[in-house]
């Protein structure tokens, strides 16, 4: 875990072994002992889109905290995934819209400006529910620049930990930018330096 006024990473060389991924859904895919290098993807985004190191140059190695997801379906069965970049439920436009994200990126949106992918925390951004649709479309429209917040009717508080519950047809539910069919209830938390990243 990063800690304040510490240097963040080690110094390295590139391997050929080691793996590019293009997206967040792809990177979540690896196991942890891989050192990879996100090419794409709003984790990616949070690093500055660095340049891919060549093999036998220069970089550096530094953990990235990931996201474990338990799902409970509506059919009753349960099961784990990883994430790497974040969870989001319900949509920016009605009703209950929340944001769970590690790197603070959501489709390149900068949801959670505070946030860091090594910090050990999730970073939680929730609208108001009864914010009108117009101050939604604004919110939405300013967080590709981070500046939706400070607003009255949004949320923003950190957590190592969360569980929702659905609570009715408009509570999506996207891992990675990816759908979750026929869910019911999940549980989040945070997986300290689970991933070895290069830039």
């Amino acid at each position: 875990m990063m800690l304040r006024g510490k240097a963040w990473g080690t110094p390295t060389t590139r391997h050929i072994e080691d793996i590019v991924v293009n997206g967040d859904s792809v990177l979540a895919a690896q196991p942890p002992n891989h050192r990879l290098i996100a090419a794409r993807g709003d984790l990616a985004h949070s690093l500055g889109f660095t340049t891919i190191p060549e093999v036998g140059h220069a970089c550096t190695e530094v953990p990235i905290d990931g996201i474990q997801i338990d799902l409970e379906m509506k059919n009753g069965q349960s099961k784990t995934v990883i994430g790497a970049s974040s969870v989001s439920i319900g949509s920016w436009f009605l009703g209950r819209f929340v944001c769970i994200t590690n790197s603070g990126f959501i489709d390149a949106r900068n949801v959670a400006p505070r946030a860091h992918p090594n910090d050990g925390f999730l970073d939680v951004m929730a609208l108001d529910t009864t914010m009108t649709f117009q101050q939604r479309i604004r919110a939405r429209q300013k967080s590709l620049t981070g500046t939706h917040i400070p607003h009255p009717q949004i949320n923003v508080s950190r957590s190592r930990h969360k569980e929702y519950t659905k609570e009715s047809f408009s509570d999506i539910l996207s891992i990675d930018g990816h759908k979750v069919l026929s869910w019911q209830r999940v549980t989040i938390q945070i997986l300290p330096d689970y991933w070895r990243l290069l830039v």
